[in-house]
Formats: structure tokens, C-alpha cells, sequence
């Protein structure tokens, strides 16, 4: 049974989430703070993660790093932040997607639907595919991606971006597009998260990525 971890400093915020949670047949764990959520994520299966960026006195993105080192759960982060650093510097630590508070929390359970939805697509889709471009190849069942035959370690969104650019080669697509097809929602004021990801696949990939200015990105034949 799929398993969410919450990790949110307001008792009254977690306890709303919890019950929006429950209500959707998950299993549910809370934490008010950051002091044994490592300990919890050691020795548990969590399916996905609703993390505060300000916990208490504590740095939620200290606590993203940990838990991605550790393993890549998915995580949603919410903050009370409005600066754009803050929300770009989430995504590029690896969070997959990220709320502002005040939030609703129907629109949290949509988002964290939708997560869980892509990875269970994607884990367990009946046909195996390997795609391959230039050095790059991707194995479609186990998530593994290589380049020159070396693995490469993506996050989630970063996996899922290049999987949809390598599925649609030659073709310009716009940040809005992109947004839509991997985050599943509308993509106003969003798009400094794909601009972040393209960045972050030009590091790690030797794959060519053009960009058509004003427009979006292309996959380099």
C-alpha cells in the first residue's frame, strides 16, 4: 500500500494533509520536525514525500539533499517563500514539484496523485523499450540511462524530461509544453523549473540540447 511521509513544523497544517491523505486510501507517517525523519525513511517504505521547506529552526532543504542522497523518493515541497531562488534552488536540489503556501490542500493531492501515477507508469509498464541517441541509451523498464555506457544518476524529473525530449526528436517544444506533459499542470510562471532541468542535462549528459530562443528547446539529431 503506497506510503507518504509529511514532514510539516504546523500541527494544524500536518493534520489537514493527513486527513486529505487518508481520504485518498494511503498510508500516512507525520513529523513536526526533522529529528527522526532519516530514521523513519531508513527503516520504511515511503512512496513519496510532502516536505516544508522551513522546519521550525531547521533547513527543509538540508533534509531534501539527505533524503535523495539516501534514496530518490519523490518529493513535493511546500513553502511560505515567495522569492523565485527559493522554488528554482528546490527543484535543483531534486524535488519534483513544489507547492506556495497558502495552498489547497485538493490541489496537493492532485499533484501527489499525479507523482505517484508517473512512477507506477513508468515501474510498471508491460513493454520494455530501449532508446537510444548517439551515446545516450535508455532503458525504459529500469529507469537506467547511459552515457557512453556509463550510468548516469537523474532524478525523476530530470529522467522524465529527457525520456519525453528523446521521444519527440526534431521537434521545438516550448517550456509550457514540457510542463504540462511531465508536471501535468498548467505551466504559468512555472518555467524557470524546465530552463533549470535542460541546465542540470547538459552537466550530466553529453547529449546536445538546442535552444530556440522564445520558443523552448530541441533535441540536437
Amino acid at each position: 500500500m503506497t506510503r507518504i511521509l509529511i514532514v510539516e513544523d504546523d500541527i494544524n497544517t500536518l493534520e489537514l494533509i493527513k486527513r486529505y491523505v487518508v481520504n485518498e486510501n494511503y498510508l500516512v507517517e507525520g513529523f513536526h520536525s526533522v529529528k527522526y525523519v532519516m530514521d523513519y525513511v531508513k527503516n520504511n517504505t515511503v512512496d513519496l514525500c510532502i516536505l516544508d521547506v522551513m522546519i521550525g529552526h531547521d533547513n527543509g532543504f538540508d533534509l531534501l539533499k539527505e533524503i535523495k542522497a539516501f534514496k530518490d523518493i519523490p518529493i513535493i515541497f511546500v513553502t511560505a517563500k515567495t522569492d523565485e531562488f527559493d522554488r528554482i534552488y528546490g527543484i535543483e536540489i531534486g524535488a519534483d514539484d513544489y507547492l506556495t503556501k497558502p495552498f489547497s490542500p485538493r490541489e496537493l493531492i492532485v499533484r501527489a496523485n499525479r507523482l505517484l501515477s508517473r512512477i507506477s507508469t513508468t515501474k510498471d509498464g508491460p513493454q520494455v523499450e530501449m532508446i537510444r541517441h548517439g551515446s545516450i541509451t535508455v532503458n525504459t523498464e529500469t529507469m537506467e540511462v547511459k552515457d557512453q555506457d556509463i550510468i548516469i544518476t537523474l532524478t525523476l524529473k530530470e529522467y522524465e524530461v529527457l525520456l519525453y525530449m528523446l521521444n519527440n526528436p526534431k521537434i521545438v517544444l516550448s517550456r509550457d509544453v514540457i510542463i504540462n506533459n511531465i508536471w501535468g499542470y498548467d505551466a504559468f510562471g512555472q518555467t524557470r523549473m524546465v530552463d533549470d532541468i535542460i541546465k542540470r542535462l547538459r552537466k550530466k549528459l553529453t547529449i546536445s540540447i538546442d535552444t530556440v530562443w522564445g520558443v523552448g528547446y530541441r533535441l540536437h539529431e
